[in-house]
């Protein structure tokens, strides 16, 4: 039995439900007496064995095994006008009628039957389970109940009642009687599940996660749990743990189309791209189709595969017309350094397709890496006036309109993206850089308050404010509070710890600058900043040797029009960056993001 079994399945069925029950005069009210058996012949096919009431009976169960419903009606009839005291014969009566859906019928009969065999636990759970499947939950929990009365050990009246309980949302009455139910082998991990659901249900996070382990481990080959499971290990980013148990579970069951989807998405996430071809390639079988063999490319793509990745997208890109096909096909002639095809293909990416404002940004940027400066602007206003309700566009754009100094016409187009997109923090930090550079302070406080508010933990937001801070020459103690809480929230921005350095030297902390210098020393020898600030912190060490050589040779770099005095500082606030052009994206294609 599960909780699917209850839905409500006929409103006229309450209706006339009710009917029998408050005594409506327009159904039949069946008499209280229990009428005699009506003396008859013995049939003529097997005179001394069988009565014609057992032989009509057993004729209508064979026209109800072959869905012959009117035909086994009929002879369950000529059953009962033979033997009207036949329980069992009301009783199939009222699966036939439950088959067609006539459920007022159906409780009549077994009404009918009840009267005739008060305590028959058959007609009692078959009661219980109409009056659940209509809804009328008290009638059926009151029918589970008195079946109890009479066997306290009845497993299913047990489990009835647990699900009218859940389904009432009473869990704790729910979870009262699931503990009730005596454990075994056949249904521990069954049990386990339901009280992962009664625990989830009422928002018990960590019971819920600890009883879901309790019942994959018990029953790893319950396929309910085994997708419960894996979809709880998604919410933790868990995906080697669900792709383990889904392909266990693949090993020892024939093909089964939502656990081979589960397992192709776990092992994605999980970068277990051979175990997500494989799965994909049966689901072709099944499902067939361009999404399939676009997912398989993208697998290929993603395991560095670019032959075969090259072939896959080009087939969907001529024979499909895939766009994202297309995009991914521009990624790979970036890779291989084929840049007039990448530029071909991504041209091709229509506007209507959801990869239209990545394709226009990287063919912006690579018309900007041949020097075409004013191609590669008018290519991304062109995708804003196509594409005004795309994301990607507004921040492209925004990138080269910044690098390119206009930011008047930078502030206009995020004042409209931040209108469509109010809670995308990036534009919130673009917002607050062009106000920051234009002295506007009301402004950039506002932004950077509403970026914070959109994302409380965001380590770029104290990135920028860390960079500003350190270029502008602010308050050192704020600066200090900025990068450390930064870095507190694991920013990947590699100037932090160098403006850390700038900012512990200010204070006097040279011991633990030096050893920050002389890290990004080692990793950046030709970079003059760093040079330059190894060689003051020697000195005012009283080092003079090590620090005159190393002032001889960040003049040297500085000479050889390095980066001077400055960071590598290559901000996306900043300008718009040709290395992107190179960077494959951060996130999976889209086609294998979702399940």
């Amino acid at each position: 039995m599960n909780s699917d079994k209850y839905s409500v399945k006929s409103t006229a069925f309450l209706i006339c439900l009710a009917a029998v029950l408050f005594g409506c005069t327009s159904v039949t009210k069946q008499p209280d007496t229990i009428l005699l058996s009506i003396p008859t012949l013995q049939t003529d096919m097997y005179p001394h064995d069988i009565t014609r009431a057992e032989y009509y009976e057993q004729m209508a169960h064979g026209y109800s095994e072959v869905k012959q419903y009117e035909k086994a009606v009929e002879n369950f009839k000529l059953s009962l006008l033979h033997n009207p005291n036949s329980a069992t014969a009301y009783i199939g009566l009222s699966d036939v009628y439950a088959s067609m859906k006539r459920y007022l019928l159906a409780l009549i009969a077994l009404q009918t039957a009840e009267k005739i065999e008060p305590t028959n636990l058959t007609v009692m759970k078959k009661m219980g389970d109409l009056y659940l499947d209509a809804g009328l939950y008290t009638k059926s929990r009151e029918v589970y109940e008195r079946l109890l009365k009479i066997n306290n050990h009845e497993e299913e009246a047990q489990w009835a009642l647990f699900y009218i309980f859940k389904l009432e949302k009473k869990y704790n009455e729910a979870f009262a009687n699931l503990v009730k139910i005596t454990v075994n082998d056949s249904n521990a991990g069954k049990i386990a599940y339901e009280k992962a659901l009664i625990y989830k249900a009422k928002r018990e996070t960590e019971a819920y996660r600890e009883s879901l382990k309790q019942a994959v481990m018990l029953d790893p080959r319950d396929k309910d749990i085994l997708v419960e499971f894996s979809k709880n290990s998604y919410d933790q980013k868990l995906y080697k743990e669900a792709a383990s148990a889904l392909l266990n579970y693949s090993n020892t069951h024939s093909f089964d189309l939502e656990i081979s989807q589960h397992l192709a998405f776990a092992s994605v996430q999980a970068g277990i791209y051979q175990v997500a071809i494989r799965e994909y390639e049966k689901q072709k079988v099944v499902v067939g189709g361009q999404e399939i063999e676009l997912k398989i490319a993208h697998c290929y793509f993603l395991m560095e595969e670019l032959k075969t990745a090259e072939e896959k997208y080009l087939k969907l890109a001529v024979e499909g017309s895939s766009d994202e096909a297309r995009y991914y096909l521009g990624q790979i002639y970036i890779t291989q350094n084929k840049m007039d095809d990448a530029a071909f293909v991504l041209a091709q990416v229509s506007p209507i397709s959801e990869f239209f404002a990545d394709a226009q940004a990287k063919l912006a940027l690579h018309y900007k890496s041949t020097g075409q400066d004013d191609k590669a602007l008018n290519v991304l206003r062109e995708a804003f006036v196509k594409r005004p309700d795309q994301l990607q566009v507004y921040q492209a754009y925004g990138d080269f309109l910044i690098e390119n100094k206009r930011y008047v016409e930078a502030i206009a187009l995020f004042e409209r993206g931040i209108q469509i997109f109010p809670k995308d923090e990036e534009l919130r930090l673009k917002m607050a850089y062009l106000h920051f550079r234009l002295n506007n302070q009301k402004s950039f406080k506002k932004q950077i308050l509403a970026a914070l508010r959109i994302n409380p933990q965001s380590s770029d937001a104290y990135s920028m404010l860390s960079e500003l801070w350190y270029l502008k020459n602010q308050n050192v103690d704020e600066t200090l509070f900025f990068a450390n809480k930064a870095l507190e929230l694991k920013s990947k921005n590699k100037n932090i710890k160098p403006i850390l350095a700038w900012v512990l030297m200010q204070k006097n902390r040279s011991t633990e600058a030096v050893a920050i210098f002389e890290e990004y020393y080692e990793e950046n020898p030709n970079e003059s900043f760093f040079v330059r600030s190894l060689s003051q912190v020697y000195s005012r060490g009283g080092i003079k040797n090590k620090a005159k050589k190393l002032s001889d040779l960040a003049g040297k770099l500085e000479n050889d029009d390095s980066l001077k005095s400055r960071f590598i500082f290559k901000n996306e606030t900043e300008q718009a960056d040709v290395q992107n052009l190179f960077e494959p994206k951060t996130r999976l294609p889209a086609s294998l993001e979702n399940q």
